[in-house]
C-alpha cells in the first residue's frame, strides 16, 4: 500500500489539489494512494534524505502502520501544480512479500513432493507463475527497496518444485 504525507508552504491544501496529487500516483493493487494528512512547513525539502525519512517514519507511527525498514520503503518528491509547490512525502509499505515467499515456496514443494514430475504438477506450477505476473502488474510500480525480492518469486516456485520432486524421489 502506498501513503503520501503532503508538505506545503501555505497550510491549508483544497480538495481539488489533493486529487491533483492523488491522481499522480498509480493505484495499486486497485487501491488509490492513501493520503496521510499535510503540513505547513516554513521551508520545502529539495530532495529526500534524513528529513524527509524522519518525517515518513514519524507519521507511520502517528497513524498506526507498521514500518518494517526492511521491507518498506520511504521516497521524497517535489512536485508543482497550480496552487503552488508541494513536497509529497512517499511511504510505501509491502505488506504481503514475506507471506508471498513462504506461500509460493511451500506451495511449490509441495506440489514438487506430492505429484513429482507430471504435467499436472507442470500445469499447476505455470499457473502459480501466472498469476504471480498477474500480482506483480496489479501492484503499480516497484520500489528500489523491493524490486529485486518481488522479482525472486518465480525462481522460489520453480527451485521450490525442484526441491519437491527430488524429496519425493529420495524418500521413495
Amino acid at each position: 500500500m502506498q501513503y503520501i504525507y503532503i508538505l506545503s508552504k501555505t497550510g491549508k491544501i483544497s480538495e481539488s489539489t489533493l486529487e491533483q496529487i492523488k491522481n499522480l500516483y498509480p493505484k495499486s493493487l486497485g487501491k488509490p494512494v492513501e493520503i496521510l494528512g499535510n503540513k505547513k512547513v516554513n521551508e520545502l525539502p529539495e530532495q529526500y534524505g534524513k528529513e524527509t525519512d524522519e518525517i515518513c517514519q514519524q507519521e507511520c507511527k502517528k497513524n498506526n502502520l507498521s514500518f518494517q525498514k526492511r521491507w518498506d520503503d520511504t521516497g521524497y518528491t517535489l512536485i508543482e501544480l497550480d496552487e503552488g509547490v508541494f513536497g509529497i512525502c512517499e511511504i510505501y509499505i509491502s505488506r504481503y512479500i514475506p507471506t508471498i515467499f513462504t506461500g509460493f515456496g511451500i506451495g511449490s514443494i509441495l506440489v514438487g513432493m506430492l505429484l513429482g514430475v507430471t504435467s499436472l504438477s507442470t500445469w499447476i506450477i505455470s499457473i502459480a507463475l501466472f498469476s504471480f505476473m498477474i500480482y506483480v502488474s496489479l501492484r503499480g510500480n516497484p520500489r528500489n527497496k523491493t524490486e529485486g525480492w518481488i522479482f525472486a518469486t518465480g525462481p522460489i516456485i520453480i527451485v521450490g518444485w525442484i526441491i519437491g520432486f527430488i524429496i519425493k524421489d529420495i524418500l521413495l
